[in-house]
This record gives structure tokens, sequence and C-alpha cells, in this order.
């Protein structure tokens, strides 16, 4: 496949391959070019997207999986500002191949929300971010305990990268420009990488992009991963064996 300028794709594919990874998610753009040889070494390769239309896609380039975000989560929800609900409802009606449901998704609720519309898992961002494992520095992890579901916001629309971001000064800066008509030249100072890299590690949650979902007002403490994944299967199962049971006896 052809590289664009800086583009790392077909290292990481190379890398895939020669480590002997077994799934792969891809995102941002069509895994088309690299799905056979991935594939051909036995590699399932998941496709996350926005929108059905391109989940549909997905299915007919031979994807193993997608998982479908909706409006609530951190990061690139896309353009459509379709709630996750009705994404996977449709989604895991239209397609043939397993659907995971992503966005909103904290606890053991969630998942049997997820799995009533049809999804065969869910993938968990977020909560993780306020993971005991995780390297981001412990400012950013306050910060979720201290805000709720009203603090993020969207940025990034004006160059067709719509981004759930922490509402910061530094989101509200970039907010200011777009309203302008800022595009990318004007943004790429203040959204590129090595910005987000920098203030992670430092502390500093008002100098960067902080991508988290609507689902912080569920997160209210610090837990290991292990924990989060046991706790979440644990109210799911006593939803299933109790609540649920009891409302359809």
């Amino acid at each position: 496949p052809v590289e664009l300028p800086g583009d790392k794709t077909n290292d990481y594919v190379a890398a895939v391959l020669e480590n002997g990874v077994k799934v792969v998610e891809t995102a941002g753009r069509s895994p088309q070019a690299f799905i056979k040889e991935l594939q051909a070494a036995d590699v399932k390769v998941i496709h996350k997207v926005p929108a059905v239309r391109f989940a549909k896609k997905a299915e007919e380039i031979g994807a193993d999986a997608v998982t479908i975000v909706g409006y609530e989560c951190g990061g690139h929800p896309g353009m459509d500002d379709v709630a996750g609900a009705v994404l996977v409802n449709k989604a895991s009606r239209q397609l043939s191949i397993p659907v995971l449901a992503g966005g909103g998704f904290v606890d053991g609720r969630g998942l049997v929300s997820a799995l009533a519309n049809g999804a065969e898992g869910i993938v968990v961002g977020t909560r993780f971010v306020a993971a005991k494992e995780c390297n981001i520095h412990d400012n950013f992890k306050q910060w979720m305990l201290d805000h709720d579901e009203r603090d993020t916001m969207m940025v990034e629309r004006n160059i067709k990268n719509a981004l759930r971001v922490a509402r910061t000064p530094h989101a509200y800066h970039i907010l200011g420009l777009e309203a302008t008509g800022a595009g990318m030249n004007e943004l790429h100072p203040l959204i590129r990488g090595a910005v987000g890299k920098a203030a992670y590690k430092d502390g500093r949650t008002n100098e960067c992009t902080f991508c988290i979902g609507q689902d912080i007002g569920l997160i209210d403490s610090i837990e290991s991963a292990g924990d989060i994944v046991a706790n979440m299967v644990k109210e799911a199962e006593a939803i299933y064996a109790q609540r649920l049971r009891e409302m359809f006896a």
C-alpha cells in the first residue's frame, strides 16, 4: 500500500506480523489495503467506525468485526451526532459480523445495555484512563473525578475531525479559533500529538486536548484495570440474575 508522508501504517502492520499479534483494531481510514495480508497471518481485524454506513463498508471489505462508537464517546465520534444506543441497535440488525459497542460504558449496567442492543461486547476507553495502571499524570485522573457528564465538548469540526475532549481553557481556545474560520494550519500547533503527550506527562490539564467521553459522570473512583473488569462483570451478572429476571418473571 501507498504511504503518506509521516505515515507509519506499513511499519505497524509489519510489527504485528513479526510479533504474532492476533487481533488488531483499525480506525480513521479503511483497512482495505492491508486486511488480506493480516488475515492471511490469522490476524483478526476489528474496524472502528462512527456510523452504520461505515460499518457496512467494513463488512464488505472483509473485516472480522466492527466497533461502532456513538456521539457520547471520547475522541472521535464522527460528524453525525448520533447516540451510541441507536447506532449499536441498527448496526447489529444490519450486519452479519460481530458488533462491539463503544462510548459511555463504564460498568455492568452499560455492558448489559449493549448486549441487549445486539452488541457482542463493549469497548471501554474513558474508564481505563481512570485506572491505576494508566500512565497519564494523576492530575488528569483527579480532573475526571472532579467533573461530570456536562464537562466535555466538541472541537475540530472545522477540519472534519470532530473530537470530544475535556471542557478546559485549551479546548475553548480551539473552539474560539474555529469560530473565526481557522483551519488545520492554525489549529495544528494546538492539537498535534506532541502537545498532548507532553501535557499528559507533566499534568498540565489546561494545556492540551484531553480526549474523554461523557461517561466521566459515571466514574467516581480510581481502581485497578482488573478490578474495573471484575466489578463490571459481577454487576452485569447480578442485573441479569436478579433485576431482569424479576421484571420479566
